[in-house]
């Protein structure tokens, strides 16, 4: 599974539902967030997003979206939608 998390309330609303092998894509913004598990010990892959992508649009949340599907050979993938 693959999951896109943009805002700081996302990342602190989804970090404890994230399961071990899940790929989580952040902003870059969220890199030095608080609320960041220890991901290796929690068996998560994280990778950056090139470019901060903005919840609250909807051409931006399907930019992120096309950016990671390009990135992954991955179908289930869930997006935070504010």
């Amino acid at each position: 599974m693959v999951v896109i998390i943009l805002t700081e309330q996302g990342l602190a609303e989804m970090v404890s539902s994230l399961t071990e092998g899940t790929h989580v894509w952040l902003n870059p913004a969220l890199a030095n967030s608080k609320m960041q598990p220890d991901w290796q010990a929690r068996g998560l892959t994280v990778q950056l997003l090139p470019t901060e992508f903005d919840a609250h649009k909807d051409k931006s949340l399907t930019d992120a979206l096309d950016y990671v599907e390009k990135h992954t050979d991955d179908t289930d993938i869930l997006i935070e939608c504010p």
